[in-house]
């Protein structure tokens, strides 16, 4: 079991450079989890996508739809006091308090292409080809 963010879900589901990558993790783990709004910021990488024309509409919603359909029980909110007291203790964002604080409630590692993410919880954050390569 891993948490990941909406960029390594995008990573996955969107072909590009980082997607065999995403998907030898995919296959080494598939039990992924995530923030509660992931979908609606994987939405929002779709929609510029399809505004930047490296993505067709259907192929967008295809990627949403497989998306939904492997985050349909995975998916955790937590407290916003939560998120609020990890992301000043942190100086990080919000949003990328939320997955963090997911990852410390299931005990997994946060996989993410935030590099100042990780650096910021260095004893929690992976990259794809970190965890990929099972580190």
């Amino acid at each position: 079991m891993i948490v990941v963010d909406s960029n390594a879900l995008a990573y996955l589901l969107i072909e590009g450079e980082k997607t065999p990558v995403a998907r030898a993790l995919f296959e080494r783990d598939p039990d992924w989890h995530s923030a509660s709004f992931a979908p609606l910021e994987l939405t929002n990488i779709l929609a510029t996508s399809i505004r930047a024309t490296r993505l067709d509409e259907a192929s967008a919603n295809q990627a949403l739809a497989k998306a939904l359909a492997l985050m349909e029980n995975s998916l955790h909110e937590l407290p916003h006091a939560q998120v609020l007291a990890l992301a000043n203790r942190l100086r990080i964002s919000a949003y990328d308090a939320v997955y963090l604080g997911v990852s410390i409630e299931l005990g997994v590692p946060l996989v993410t292409e935030d590099r100042r993410l990780r650096e910021a919880a260095p004893d929690r954050c992976l990259s794809l080809a970190q965890a990929a390569a099972g580190e």
